[in-house]
């Protein structure tokens, strides 16, 4: 007798139950905690309805980083019938019943039920260094994100304090002008400033680049500048504060960074052969999709679906929606992607051409760049597959 282990994933408690092979439960929902004597109370469980681990196939969706260290802990414990599942999987056998219920009873049941039909595909888990690349490219994100945010704040408090003085700098971020708003941020401070270690200071940041007349022109501007004085002293402190949280930040970007480059050379993929697909955005598009195998039968279009790059519509009757992306997915695939279809469409004739014959038909830019980051995904499946260079075909 076979039995099928389905188990429902959450973050501080999982839901298991057992059927057999003519779909009878043998073993009916139960909760357990995710810790230690969980797990022992989950294995100890399912070893009373079958003793053979071999007659014991277990099966759970690959959702959030929860589980993660059931797999691990089955591992260890010699389970090698173990399944895991892509959730986009499991909500479509859900949504084939009328009621789409989903609860963690109902789903623990429907994962087996899954499992006993064998109906699925079995998700290729990613192995080590993929997975520590997948982490610190979300880290990364999260990391810009922030520095992003804390710049509008910067911009919006010297539009406040000194609107002039973005008209100083080419970049209001480079290391020069960081370099000087860390000492002094404010109109008034700048005028306080001596003139020579003013001078010292943007010479010194911007490796003897800065001549000393842009130092007067700093200290002129300053000095006629129509900022608000109100709440001058919290509004400096907040930009120094902000500025150096801004460094360091960038610095361990910096960081993260590299350890991503390491990792993704380790791959040995094509992917940086790719116009537009650097080995930043590179180890971000690889970790996301993992292994290329999970992607079979029309794994192109697939692919383009999962990073939410995909076209919906809806109609009723004679009405006609708009198609518009579905941004299903992975986000941080479709964005990567994106960014790098926007390089690709400005820089690489053969991309450049597909954005171009979208515009001259009346296309919104962006509508024409997502025509891009569609073909994109297509080479991306192609490049991945094959192990082989991007081959660019000529535009005519």
């Amino acid at each position: 007798m076979l039995y099928y282990v389905g188990v429902d994933i959450g973050k501080k408690n999982h839901s298991a139950c057992v059927i057999n092979e003519s779909g009878k439960s043998v073993l009916a929902p139960f909760k357990f905690a995710v810790n230690a004597s969980g797990y022992g109370r989950f294995l100890a469980a399912i070893r009373k309805v079958c003793t053979h681990k071999k007659s014991i196939t277990i099966a759970f969706e690959a959702t959030g980083p929860y589980w993660l260290s059931l797999l691990e802990r089955l591992k260890s414990s010699r389970f090698s019938h173990v399944v895991v599942f892509n959730p986009i999987q499991v909500a479509a056998f859900r949504n084939k019943s009328i009621r789409g219920t989903k609860t963690d009873a109902v789903d623990c049941f429907l994962i087996a039920d899954i499992l006993r039909f064998g109906d699925y595909v079995n998700y290729q888990v990613p192995g080590k260094d993929m997975l520590n690349l997948k982490r610190l490219s979300r880290f990364r994100w999260d990391m810009s994100h922030r520095v992003n945010r804390l710049k509008v704040k910067v911009l919006s408090i010297l539009d406040q304090v000194f609107p002039e003085y973005e008209d100083l700098f080419s970049n209001v971020f480079g290391t020069t002008s960081k370099a000087l708003l860390a000492s002094a941020s404010t109109p008034k401070e700048i005028v306080n400033l001596d003139l020579d270690k003013l001078k010292a200071l943007l010479k010194k940041a911007s490796w003897n680049h800065l001549a000393d007349e842009r130092a007067v022109l700093v200290k002129k501007t300053a000095a006629c500048s129509v900022g608000t004085k109100l709440s001058l002293d919290s509004l400096s402190l907040q930009l120094k504060f902000m500025i150096e949280n801004i460094q360091f930040l960038q610095d361990q970007l910096k960081a993260v960074e590299d350890k991503m480059a390491a990792l993704f050379n380790k791959q040995k993929t094509q992917l940086t052969s790719i116009p537009g697909i650097a080995e930043v955005t590179g180890a971000t598009i690889l970790s996301e999709i993992g292994n290329i195998r999970n992607f079979t039968e029309d794994g192109a279009k697939k692919l383009v679906a999962f990073a939410g790059l995909d076209a919906k519509v809806k109609e009723s009757g004679a009405f006609k929606g708009k198609r518009k992306m579905s941004k299903r997915g992975s986000r941080y695939l479709r964005r990567a992607i994106m960014q790098s279809s926007l390089v690709a469409a400005t820089r690489d004739p053969f991309f450049k051409s597909i954005y171009e014959k979208h515009i001259s038909r009346g296309k919104p830019r962006i509508v024409a760049l997502s025509h891009v980051a569609n073909k994109m995904t297509h080479v991306i499946y192609s490049v991945l597959k094959n192990n082989e260079p991007f081959f660019r075909p000529e535009v005519v």
